[in-house]
């Protein structure tokens, strides 16, 4: 079976930023990727607030899971061998 999946390069848009002259050199310095640096960033905090948001829509379930746990013990104490 041939899988031909093209993959798509998520749409671009260039930004006006500021950002402080003593990072703005460090970054010329060291060759970073601002742009790069930038997404990377951004992901990872969509990311860590996706993560989040789904915590706290499943926070009741957690509660509730934890209560039966503490009533009712796990399944699997009985076959326990520690």
């Amino acid at each position: 079976m041939n899988l031909d999946i093209q993959r798509t390069k998520p749409q671009k848009k260039s930004a006006n930023l500021s950002i402080s002259i003593d990072l703005l050199q460090l970054a010329k310095e060291d060759n970073l990727n601002l742009s790069k640096m930038l997404e990377e960033s951004l992901q990872w905090y969509k990311k860590k607030k996706q993560e989040k948001e789904w915590i706290d829509k499943n926070k009741k379930a957690f509660v509730d899971y934890n209560r039966m746990i503490n009533e009712h013990g796990l399944y699997s104490d009985e076959r326990r061998l520690f």
